[in-house]
């Protein structure tokens, strides 16, 4: 009786432990990040938006694929004529919603916090093609 009780026990602090925690990455922009948004430079759409379209979204998002189209080519203009991003209110555009870090994330990619704050500054910047 004391043997199953032990093995209970262990099973039970084994179950709390697994499903008990949860690991989110959690990045704080800041200036010194080369992928937050800090700093008083614009965001460069070629150079910093970009990189995490080709890094994250291209196994659906590619020439002829889902749209829109976030090749390096084609991602400015399919994002903008789709009308992703809205510069009036940015935090409603829907391209910044796919990748915001209060949802799960869009499809099976995660995104940073620092990527998406640099998505958001884009926009906000008026987003433009730099």
């Amino acid at each position: 009786m004391r043997k199953s009780l032990i093995i209970l026990a262990i099973l039970l602090c084994g179950a709390v432990f697994f499903t008990a925690c949860e690991y989110e990455f959690i990045v704080h922009p800041d200036t010194t990040d080369p992928e937050g948004p800090g700093g008083d430079d614009p965001i460069s759409f070629s150079q910093q938006i970009v990189p995490i379209f080709t890094s994250r979204c291209l196994n659906c998002h590619d020439t002829g694929d889902t749209s829109p189209d976030l090749s390096a080519a084609n991602a400015y203009s399919s994002i903008t004529s789709d009308n992703l991003v809205n510069t009036t209110n940015p935090e409603s555009s829907i391209l910044y919603d796919y990748i915001k870090p209060s949802t799960s994330g869009h499809s099976w990619r995660k995104y940073t916090n620092n990527q998406a704050a640099l998505v958001l500054k884009w926009i906000e910047e008026g987003a433009k093609n730099n």
